[in-house]
C-alpha cells in the first residue's frame, strides 16, 4: 500500500552536526547484498553503501527523519539518480516511490566536512505536519546512479523517543 498520511518526502537543506561525529547521526544501519563486483549495471562501476544513518530531528520546526546514505562511487554520478526506499512502520510495510537525486527530494553532500560523500533526505508527515516518533521505522535504501547501476541495500532502524 501507498504511505498512508504519515510521510512525504523533504530536502534537509542543512544538517544537524553534532561535536562527536562530523556525520552528526545517532543510530547506524548495516548493508548487505550487492554485487562484489561492483559492476551491477549496463556501463560503469555501481555505487556502494557503506553506512547508513537515520535518526528523529527537528527541521524548521517540526520533526522528521532526517536519513544519510553514505557511500562510495567510482563514476560519481548519483546525481541524476534515485533512492529506491522500502519502510516499515511498526512492521507494516509501506511502499514508496523512488525518490530522483535532484538537489530537492533527496541530494548528494560532498562530504567537504569530513564525514564522508553522502545522499541525505528527510521524511516528515503530510502537508507539513511531524512526523510521528512514537513508532518503529525501519528503512532499506538502495542507490541508483545516473547510469542505472544498483548499489547493495542499507538498513536503518530508528526506534521511538
Amino acid at each position: 500500500m501507498r504511505a498512508p498520511v504519515g510521510l512525504l518526502v523533504a530536502l534537509l537543506a542543512t544538517g544537524c552536526m553534532k561535536e562527536a561525529d562530523p556525520r552528526g547521526f545517532g543510530g547506524g544501519g548495516t548493508t548487505s547484498g550487492g554485487d562484489d563486483s561492483g559492476d551491477t549495471g549496463p556501463v560503469g562501476d555501481a555505487p556502494w553503501i557503506d553506512e547508513l544513518s537515520a535518526e528523529f530531528t527537528v527541521y524548521s520546526g517540526r520533526k522528521v527523519l532526517e536519513v544519510a546514505a553514505y557511500y562510495t562511487d567510482a563514476d560519481d554520478d548519483l546525481e541524476g539518480g534515485l533512492v529506491h526506499l522500502d519502510v516499515t512502520v511498526d512492521g507494516e510495510p509501506w511502499a514508496m516511490d523512488p525518490l530522483p537525486i535532484d538537489g530537492s527530494s533527496a541530494r548528494v553532500d560532498s562530504g567537504e566536512d569530513g564525514a564522508g560523500p553522502s545522499v541525505r533526505f528527510t521524511l516528515g508527515g503530510q502537508d507539513g505536519a511531524s512526523i510521528d516518533t512514537t513508532v518503529t521505522y525501519t528503512l532499506d535504501v538502495t542507490l541508483e546512479d545516473a547510469a542505472g547501476n544498483l548499489s547493495n541495500t542499507a538498513s536503518a532502524t530508528v526506534d521511538p523517543l
